[in-house]
């Protein structure tokens, strides 16, 4: 007598404990002994295979005694041959992937014409790596890695390290300390300082002055925003709006040295370190397609940010 996994309406019951085989007898089942195919619904069963005191462990359905071994076999034929297909439309997926990654890495357009390249692929524990090697000249071999380093750019970045006078600079910080004008504010332990150019001292003349000659862009500025970093403090990577604030952007960085970080989705973190008594000027991709942040400061820190402010910040200022 055999078992499958089929009950009397011909469906299949999906069970981890549902194995076909061969049945065993005698077997235990709710503390009776039988020697039997024993129904209790869905058609009739019996054990495949025992525990130790004889109760069941897995079961299939009786399969009639009229079915030929041939039948079974075909049974067991049927289950092996959707195995094997499973495991070759997975084997066919990993060479498709594979096919695709060899596709994104090789540029065939520039290799030479005359001479038809050699392709090493990788073992599979080892990472993607494609040597192509022209026959003629090996000189003029590529090598192309998954991650491959390199270095990335800023373009519009500017940086004018120690361009600042002590005098100037202390000067600078003692306005921003004491000059009742200033609008402050607290945030997140940065102190902010706010003010247009109708509250310009003296001494941010001589700094506009000084940025000018720096850069010939860098000119008419009318948002002056200071800010007081305590130690441990740090500012978030961010967008100056586009909408509030023109193209040009500048940073001065006073007392301590800064970390002046830029981010781009998918493409690594790039840090700058800024000394103190620097100016640097955001402009174009690093303005617009970089997010840039200030890392924890280990010292006090000042700063002053300028900006111009586009027509449509300035009638909603009025």
């Amino acid at each position: 007598m055999y078992a499958g996994i089929i009950n009397k309406n011909n469906r299949k019951h999906k069970s981890k404990k549902v194995v076909s085989g061969k049945c065993v007898f005698p077997f235990k089942f709710r503390r009776k002994e039988y020697n039997e195919c024993l129904d209790t619904g869905n058609g009739p069963w019996c054990p495949t295979s025992l525990t130790k005191s004889g109760t069941v462990n897995t079961w299939g359905y009786c399969i009639d005694q009229n079915i030929s071994n041939s039948s079974i076999r075909l049974v067991k034929a049927k289950h092996n041959s959707n195995k094997i297909k499973s495991d070759l439309k997975n084997i066919q997926n990993r060479i498709r992937k594979l096919t695709k990654r060899t596709k994104n890495k090789i540029d065939l357009g520039k290799l030479p014409n005359s001479t038809p390249p050699m392709i090493s692929l990788p073992s599979k524990k080892k990472k993607m790596k494609l040597v192509i090697t022209p026959k003629s000249n090996k000189s003029s071999g590529k090598v192309l890695k998954k991650e491959q380093k390199t270095s990335l750019e800023l373009p519009g970045f500017f940086l004018f390290p120690n361009c600042l006078e002590q005098k100037l600079e202390d000067k600078l910080i003692n306005i921003i300390d004491t000059d009742p004008r200033f609008i402050r504010s607290f945030n997140n332990g940065k102190i902010f300082y706010q003010m247009g150019p109708e509250h310009f001292p003296e001494e941010w003349l001589v700094l506009l002055k000084i940025i000018s000659n720096l850069h010939e862009s860098c000119v008419g500025f009318d948002y002056s925003l200071q800010l007081k970093y305590q130690p441990g403090v740090r500012f978030n990577a961010h967008y100056d709006s586009k909408h509030r604030w023109e193209e040009f952007i500048v940073g001065v960085n006073l007392k301590s040295e800064a970390e002046l970080y830029f981010t781009k989705k998918d493409t690594q973190t790039i840090t700058k370190k800024i000394p103190p008594r620097s100016i640097y000027v955001l402009s174009g991709d690093s303005r617009y397609k970089w997010r840039h942040g200030i890392k924890k400061v280990k010292e006090l820190r000042y700063s002053i940010t300028l900006r111009k402010k586009t027509e449509k910040e300035k009638r909603n200022t009025k």
